[in-house]
């Protein structure tokens, strides 16, 4: 019986560590057929990873779904067909204390979210996230609590203000509330890093640590007086569920300036002070198809255009 139970405890150690498969240098594809074509799904790749799409046709990168550590960097950018990064759900850690120790998403013009990542916790130099054109939440990095230089950068990486490197359609930065939380506001300033994404919502450090990291309001929003537009408290660009401006002293919309969509919704009544729409000039859709998904403007007595 000992025999048996060793054998099985052999058996049992010979299939855990037999999955451990360490790809020794660097290893860089461009094109979808140079990622299938990889040997093996390493565990380990000691060197750097580098996805570089050239635009091409890179779409499943499920090749690397048993990663779990890089040692140097993972670089994945110009690859249009990819819109999260789920190929990289077992992945922990990349590299230590190294100039070219980091992670780098850029150029990925498919790329909405940065789910995948959730198993990340620590990065060894640094992380940037830039030129991204329609990705719209940092969803994935919720686990990452340590990097090496404490220097992430969202966007323009020397915190110039350069909008030709923001990712324009960001507006979920609570993914970081974690990393924030863990090494602190001070920290991450120091150490050079910054959210300068050149977009309508561009939360610091600080504002993520209060929780104010998404210009996305969930829900309905109901203002009846100036006061209560002017008390919400920031220029949300996306709203779920309705908005319905109802009545009272209402003269100035600007409040609503960055919003680009409605979920549901957009009521406008009993406001006599508003002569225009110019308040929503960002605003592109409402709603889809649903019996509430809809545009209403009624007893308006001071608009004369619905300009805006």
């Amino acid at each position: 019986m000992k025999k048996i139970y060793f054998l099985l405890f052999l058996v049992t150690f010979q299939l855990t560590y037999s999955q451990d498969i360490t790809f020794t240098g660097d290893i860089t594809v461009t094109t979808q057929a140079e990622i299938d074509a990889l040997a093996e799904q390493y565990t380990h790749i000691t060197g750097r990873l580098d996805i570089l799409g050239g635009g091409g046709d890179i779409s499943d990168l499920s090749k690397f779904s048993n990663l779990k550590d890089l040692g140097r960097r993972l670089l994945i950018q110009d690859c249009p067909l990819i819109t999260d990064l789920t190929g990289f759900g077992a992945l922990e850690t990349i590299g230590s204390l190294d100039a070219n120790e980091e992670l780098v998403v850029r150029r990925m013009d498919g790329l909405t979210t940065l789910n995948g990542l959730q198993a990340l916790t620590s990065v060894g130099r640094r992380v940037g996230i830039r030129q991204n054109s329609v990705l719209t939440t940092l969803e994935g990095l919720n686990n990452l609590v340590s990097i090496g230089e404490n220097k992430i950068n969202i966007g323009d990486a020397a915190c110039g203000g350069d909008a030709a490197m923001s990712n324009p359609l960001l507006a979920d930065f609570c993914a970081l509330q974690g990393l924030v939380s863990a090494v602190g506001v001070a920290a991450l300033e120091a150490g050079g890093s910054c959210i300068d994404n050149a977009t309508a919502f561009n939360p610091s450090f600080t504002d993520i640590s209060i929780g104010t990291c998404s210009s996305v309001f969930t829900g309905d929003i109901t203002v009846a007086t100036q006061a209560e537009v002017d008390a919400i408290p920031i220029q949300y660009t996306h709203i779920t569920g309705r908005l319905n401006i109802l009545a009272g002293d209402i003269s100035d919309l600007s409040k609503f300036s960055n919003l680009r969509d409605i979920g549901r919704r957009l009521l406008i009544q009993d406001s006599p002070n508003i002569t225009d729409m110019t308040g929503f000039s960002s605003l592109e859709a409402i709603g889809s198809l649903d019996a509430n998904e809809e545009l209403v403007v009624r007893r308006m007595d001071g608009l004369t255009t619905l300009n805006g």
